[in-house]
């Protein structure tokens, strides 16, 4: 039965009379035993008795002298006093309801206290078949959970397998790049920190700058540092980043302001790096720069496309310069 009826069932006991007998109107005992509850009583009612716990009649009289001969719907309480043990006062009370048309049934109720019985075992096979269903599909989604909780280890173990393997192939690349190149041991750059192309990028810019221009190591590797950050930071084109220092250093304007390479990844007031500032104004004025490697010769690109052409030529240029003394590395 559901807990519904259960509960239903045990407050019929404290509405019956000492005979177990309770006059059948739905409406009022829902309203003495759950008035807040939406519930249907007559169907509950129904249930107890499909199930032998009560028995509903109808009888054409009464014992209540108050009501007279009438006819009247009332509810018995099988095997009401077989449970219920009546004392004092309450145990001389008489009835106010006639009793069922067949007294037998009040106390030779087998047969449906079977059926009840039957009905409740075929429940608890049917609830046992869905709790048995519902543990094979926890045990399914467990083992889902397990599944996927494994691949999130497989996957979180190759993840950093393959940050090992990045960090391994940095080492090798920059180890490669320091016994391939030619930098004097005063350079103060290490090769085991920035890459061979950041450190010609440092090379290089310094060749944007007046040769009266100071340029100590810790300039060239903060300028290594900020380039190897455009590029894995800021994911920066390579060529990208030297069209705009070329511009920005042959800009009227920005050449008095930017005499530093660091400066690419400083922010303004507005908070947007100078590198966007310089490259907006860069396209909006179609690129023009004039070349400044020899402080002589004019050249302009109209696209970022014509500068990655000739980054070549930029870097060429700087280690033209090394290569006749005007630079030290």
């Amino acid at each position: 039965m559901p807990m519904a009826a259960r509960l239903f069932f045990i407050g019929l006991w404290t509405l019956a009379d000492s005979e177990g007998r309770l006059e059948d109107r739905p409406r009022r005992i829902k309203a003495e035993l759950f008035p807040y509850d939406n519930i249907d009583a007559d169907d509950l009612l129904s249930r107890l008795q499909s199930a032998g716990f009560i028995i509903r009649y109808t009888s054409s009289g009464g014992q209540n002298t108050e009501r007279g001969f009438c006819e009247m719907k009332v509810i018995q309480i099988v095997n009401f006093k077989k449970h219920q043990r009546l004392s004092g006062r309450e145990a001389e009370y008489e009835s106010d309801f006639p009793p069922p048309p067949d007294l037998s049934q009040i106390s030779e109720t087998p047969v449906l206290q079977e059926s009840a019985l039957e009905a409740t075992e075929i429940n608890t096979v049917h609830n046992e078949e869905a709790i048995g269903k519902n543990v094979e599909a926890t045990g399914k989604h467990s083992g889902k959970m397990r599944k996927n909780t494994e691949a999130t280890g497989k996957n979180m173990e190759r993840e950093k397998d393959q940050e090992k393997e990045r960090e391994r192939n940095k080492e090798r690349i920059y180890k490669e790049s320091a016994e391939n190149s030619d930098e004097l041991p005063s350079s103060g750059i290490s090769t085991l920190i920035y890459s061979q192309d950041a450190l010609d990028f440092a090379a290089w810019f310094k060749t944007l700058l007046p040769k009266a221009q100071k340029v100590s190591q810790s300039n060239l590797k903060d300028w290594a540092k900020t380039y190897d950050d455009c590029i894995r930071l800021d994911s920066r084109a390579r060529d990208e980043i030297l069209a705009v220092c070329e511009w920005a250093r042959a800009d009227t304007f920005w050449s008095a302001n930017f005499q530093s390479a660091s400066k690419l990844r400083q922010k303004n007031k507005t908070g947007v790096q100078y590198f966007d500032v310089f490259l907006q104004q860069m396209n909006k004025n179609n690129g023009t720069a004039r070349n400044i490697h020899n402080g002589t010769a004019t050249r302009s690109f109209g696209t970022i496309a014509d500068a990655q052409r000739e980054h070549d030529d930029f870097l060429a240029a700087g280690a033209a310069l090394i290569a006749n003394g005007q630079v030290a590395r």
